[in-house]
This record gives structure tokens, sequence and C-alpha cells, in this order.
């Protein structure tokens, strides 16, 4: 299978090209993280877009409530990407480092592949 069917950016990813350009699995993984880098409200245009967990990574600790709405919120902003499917989402607190970590394995569609993503969020 062609890797090249998606294409975006990034100054960060150790697969990029000399342009920044990134491809296929690596493009899709860069979309995750920026959309959950995304603070809901924050996107132009569209002020559902992006996720709670933002708004939860100065408390110490979660309780079980909100730690299900953060998931869920995680859910409903990443299926409306056709291109995977998450089979299991959680979220790891370290209160020593003050960091959450969203934790996924998720299916991607165009490649058979399952992939393993942590996300930190951190308290800086």
């Amino acid at each position: 299978m062609d890797t090249r069917i998606f294409k975006s950016y990034s100054n960060v990813n150790q697969n990029r090209t000399d342009t920044g350009a990134i491809y296929g699995l690596d493009a899709i993984k860069q979309d995750i993280i920026n959309l959950a880098n995304t603070r809901k409200g924050a996107f132009p245009g569209d002020v559902q877009r992006g996720l709670l967990i933002n708004d939860y990574i100065f408390q110490p600790e979660l309780n079980a409530y909100e730690e299900n709405l953060i998931l869920e919120d995680a859910r409903t902003q990443f299926s409306n990407d056709p291109r995977f499917r998450i089979d299991e989402i959680y979220l790891i607190a370290d209160a020593e480092t003050h960091t959450l970590i969203m934790a996924m394995n998720i299916y991607v569609y165009p490649f058979n592949q399952e992939v393993e993503l942590s996300i930190p969020f951190r308290n800086e």
C-alpha cells in the first residue's frame, strides 16, 4: 500500500522530509496529537472541536466522573475521523510529575494496522 496517501507537516516528527512533510501513518498520528492538544473552543470557526482534557491538567487528581467525561469527549472528537477507530482509551495520572497521559490503542483502516499512542498533557 502506498504510504503517501495522507500528507501533513511537522517540525518535530523524526520521519519528516526536508520540507517538513510527513506521510501515511505518521500524518494520521500527528493529526490525532494536534486535535488532542487543541483546547475545546480554541479551534477557529468550530467551538465544539478540541478536547476537554486540556481543562484538567492543573488538577492533581481526577475523580471517576471527570475521567469518564474526558474519555467520552475524546471518543466523540476522534470518532469524526474515518481513518481509524479507537479500540481502547484510558488515562494515566502521574501526580509526581503533574502529567496526565491519554493512552490509546487504535486500528488504522488504510494500513490495516494496530497502533498504540500515548499523549502526555503536562502541568508546566
